[in-house]
């Protein structure tokens, strides 16, 4: 008796599946299971707006040699239950309210639906100083139409409760916080006004995200015989010192260790500083930063940073050092978060055994201002699974601004994620980046050197840039990568994945998109820990190009792109 859904999907009710090599413990029988399969499978139905949907096991024939067992499930699914009036009715208040009107009519009857439209009622009356507003629905079956759907009558009944002003606002356990920033964060709650628990909560949100406490809760306590009620924010501080080991480990740079040293709150005023110290097989990486939550009003946070770097590269060695200031704040019109910001900074290439040109210099001072937008919706950033992110940074430097040099570097990204079905999932990354300088020379650091594990994999980072005829790598200005996976899970925490990446560079930006396209593809292992996938993939090249390697034996620690 089963239409609304694929007998396939319905099986895994009763009959679950974890990959590939599904234990036997997850599909072992018992009574207890298969009524719960028979309850999970009969919600599933509601879903599609069968809200008569029955589901029994039938018949269980257990194989005692084999110990196998058959099951027969009986599905009646009835009519899809349509709405045909929707109708509001309020109660508890005199209020003149403009009167609602219920976006149903014509919608199927699901429970999920009335959730909906049932919070939006109560963000309607919660707004008028009603935090206590509740609503309940009644369907009302009547006979079938000419198509075997089931008419119905809903109606919302609203309660609205008494009707609430802000009473005192206080905090408890900020010991180290000035009252005057907690109050700053919560001044849109002023006592008085009507009582919105949606501004309750946005408070709390911004106390939050000062990043000095641990736990933000919130306690709302009536005053007797008024119509006021206090709001307490009940607030515990992070330590005031903390310090962290890094691990890591990476197929070029190999084993890395850290330690990040961090002040939280200092002068009460939830500023933060941070030191973080890195060093690796092949390179060694200071970073110390200051941070203000606060800056000019609460939506803007600036931050303060003092880096140091020096790697070795395939051909020439890195060396960076020097300081920025940067702004940070959300975009609400486009619900993405800009950055803006100067950096100055010293650039120099040393032993460096490129195919230079005229136009690089390998030691030069350079002073930019530095924008980026970006915007994620991936549902989990160490492990995605669906939902996407982009993001631009962009970086002018200026000689007006005291610059050796003059250019522009421009990086575009986009992940996508999706799951296909219940076991398999696909990812795709795209990027891009450029950069634009005329005639004028750039600093060698700031040209693109593609290739490594979280790049075009079947090469070792740096070596999917181009060769000069020599055969020694050379920088290019103009970098775009296309990354396809296909994850597959096997068992448990573990996955494989099969993986194509596409990488297409230029020497010169005006022969965009490119004049060499490189393509690897591979297969991978991957294990799903706390900190982020484990990740062991092999990618194969498809055109190498003399001197190339026929592939690349990747290792390394979290999501690729």
């Amino acid at each position: 008796g089963l239409t609304a859904l694929e007998v396939a999907d319905a099986r895994t009710f009763f009959q679950p599946d974890a990959g590939l090599f599904t234990p036997e413990v997850v599909r072992a029988w018992s009574d207890a299971r298969m009524r719960r399969g028979a309850a999970e499978l009969t919600e599933a139905l509601r879903a599609q707006g069968h809200a008569e949907a029955r589901v029994k096991v039938a018949e269980t024939r257990l194989d005692r040699t084999s110990g196998t067992v058959e099951l027969r499930i009986e599905v009646e699914e009835g009519p899809v239950w349509r709405v045909t009036e929707a109708i509001v009715r309020v109660e508890g208040t005199e209020l003149d309210v403009p009167e609602v009107e219920l976006a149903l009519v014509g919608e199927t009857w699901v429970r999920t639906r009335s959730l909906d439209a049932g919070q939006g009622l109560r963000r309607r009356y919660q707004t008028l100083g009603f935090p206590d507003v509740r609503v309940e629905w009644d369907a009302v079956p009547a006979g079938l139409t000419e198509s075997g759907e089931r008419e119905v009558k809903v109606t919302a009944r609203v309660e609205t409760g008494p009707r609430v002003r802000v009473g005192e606002v206080g905090f408890t356990g900020a010991v180290r916080t000035r009252p005057e920033l907690l109050e700053r964060r919560a001044r849109k709650l002023r006592p008085g006004d009507w009582f919105d628990p949606a501004e309750v909560e946005a408070a709390r949100l911004r106390l939050a995200r000062l990043g000095v406490f641990r736990r933000v809760e919130t306690r709302e306590d009536d005053v007797p015989g008024t119509d006021r009620r206090a709001v307490v924010f009940e607030l515990r501080e992070e330590a005031p010192w903390e310090a962290a080991w890094m691990l890591g480990y990476g197929s070029y740079e190999q084993a890395r260790v850290g330690l990040e040293v961090a002040r939280n709150n200092l002068w009460g005023l939830a500023h933060r500083t941070r030191f973080e110290a890195v060093q690796s097989l092949k390179g060694t990486r200071a970073d110390y930063r200051y941070t203000v939550p606060t800056f000019f009003d609460d939506t803007v946070e600036a931050t303060g940073r003092v880096f140091g770097l020096r790697r070795e590269e395939q051909s020439f060695d890195r060396v960076e050092y020097g300081a920025s200031v940067e702004a940070r704040r959300e975009v609400p019109w486009i619900r993405a978060v800009g950055t803006g910001g100067f950096t100055y900074e010293v650039l120099r290439a040393e032993d460096v055994e490129l195919g230079t040109t005229a136009s690089e210099v390998d030691d030069a001072t350079v002073a930019s201002v530095d924008l980026g937008l970006s915007r994620d919706k991936r549902d989990n950033p160490i492990l995605p699974r669906a939902g996407w992110r982009w993001g631009i940074q962009s970086q002018f430097a200026l000689p007006e601004l005291g610059s050796e040099v003059r250019y522009e570097r421009l990086e575009m990204a986009l992940a996508w994620h999706r799951a296909l079905g219940d076991e398999r999932w696909m990812h795709v990354g795209v990027y891009q980046g450029l950069l634009f300088s005329g005639d004028e020379e750039v600093p060698l650091n700031k040209l693109f050197f593609p290739g490594g594990e979280s790049s075009i994999r079947g090469y070792q980072q740096g070596e999917a840039t181009q060769r000069d005829a020599d055969g020694r790598f050379v920088g290019v200005r103009s970098s775009w990568l296309v990354n396809l996976e296909l994850e597959q899970l096997v068992t448990g925490r573990w996955t494989a994945v099969v993986f194509v990446d596409t990488l297409g560079t230029a020497v010169d930006t005006n022969e965009w998109p490119g004049d060499e396209t490189l393509v690897s593809a591979g297969l991978g292992v991957r294990y799903q820990s706390p900190i982020g996938p484990l990740r062991l993939e092999y990618g194969r090249n498809l055109n190498p190009r003399p001197g190339d390697a026929s592939g690349t034996l990747h290792f390394s620690i979290g999501f690729p792109f």
